[in-house]
């Protein structure tokens, strides 16, 4: 019937890969392709959403780019507004000044809003380990706040904008903010076209390392 359809539906997982042209200024300064993959399962008290990606580039031998990421998160519903949250987080992006960068966070979540236009937030502690290039390696409990607002402007366009802060409790200056804005077009039922821009921010970077990286991408993304 209808409504084992929309459990089947609900409990199925969706999957992306997107093909990226990225600009990058900041610590790098290039122009090159990146590949990222994502998956996602709504289940009726639980969503799962997993990412990964990599931006990598080389220009007369020499390596101008390189940024991989992998995110895993969890959402358990208290309530229909509530839900907590846990997220583990593995970046490196040696051309910023570190090796790789580890997080681990949990708290609350709450709907706001539901519907053409979302909104949510989330906020919490969590902890965040830094491997650095040059500098000592960072260790820290850390907090998160995080606010992610979508609009569904027509059947077949999105905006997406999604900012979090993550600061240190034991230093109140080494803090990191990450931001994600993103119109997604759909053209078919599996493909669509999406622009967007992330900022990532480090207020404290390792020595001879600028705050502020920025990745204007331009994808195309298959969806199945």
């Amino acid at each position: 019937g209808l409504a084992a359809q929309e459990k089947s539906e609900k409990d199925r997982w969706k999957s992306s890969v997107g093909v990226s042209y990225v600009t990058i200024s900041g610590n790098s300064h290039s122009q090159t392709v990146s590949l990222s993959a994502d998956a996602n399962r709504k289940g009726d008290n639980n969503e799962l959403e997993l990412k990964t990606g990599l931006v990598y580039g080389k220009s007369e031998g020499d390596t101008v780019s390189e940024y991989w990421y992998a995110n895993g998160k969890h959402d358990h519903n208290i309530s229909k507004k509530t839900y907590v949250p846990t997220k583990l987080s593995l970046e490196g992006n040696k051309l910023s000044g570190y090796n790789y960068r580890f997080g681990a966070y949990s708290g609350v979540g709450y709907r706001f809003l539901e519907g053409t236009h979302e909104l949510k937030g989330e906020v919490g502690p969590g902890y965040l380990y830094e491997d650095r290039i040059g500098d000592d390696d960072r260790s820290f409990l850390s907090g998160r706040a995080y606010a992610v607002y979508k609009w569904q402007i027509t059947e077949n366009t999105a905006f997406s904008q999604d900012a979090e802060f993550l600061n240190n409790f034991e230093d109140s200056d080494d803090y990191r903010v990450n931001t994600d804005t993103a119109l997604v077009v759909k053209i078919s039922e599996w493909i669509s076209l999406k622009t967007g821009v992330v900022i990532k921010y480090v207020n404290l970077p390792p020595p001879d390392n600028e705050r502020t990286d920025i990745f204007t991408n331009t994808s195309l993304v298959f969806t199945f």
